[in-house]
């Protein structure tokens, strides 16, 4: 008695297709809905702040120091800052 593709873990394209194709249009569908997240850097966020001794910019809420292009999941834009 042969076994089918299910049994010995061989699958035709088509099988695989079948199996998942609907699954995959499924995915490729919602990921088309998806909008694009707007990143808040952290020198233009409400929790940055400037430390008054030496200028650097630092985060209000874990007190790491910002360099540069930094950004973090907790970013709120300032009111009435440009976006670049």
């Amino acid at each position: 008695m042969s076994k089918t593709g299910l049994e010995n873990n061989l699958y035709t394209y088509d099988q695989v297709i079948g199996i998942f194709g609907g699954v995959l249009a499924e995915s490729l569908k919602k990921l088309d809905k998806l909008q694009p997240m707007e990143i808040v850097r952290c020198k233009d966020c409400t929790h940055c702040r400037v430390d008054d001794a030496d200028g650097s910019r630092y985060c209000h809420i874990d007190g790491r120091t910002i360099e540069g292009d930094d950004y973090c999941s907790w970013a709120e834009r300032k009111e009435n800052e440009r976006q670049d």
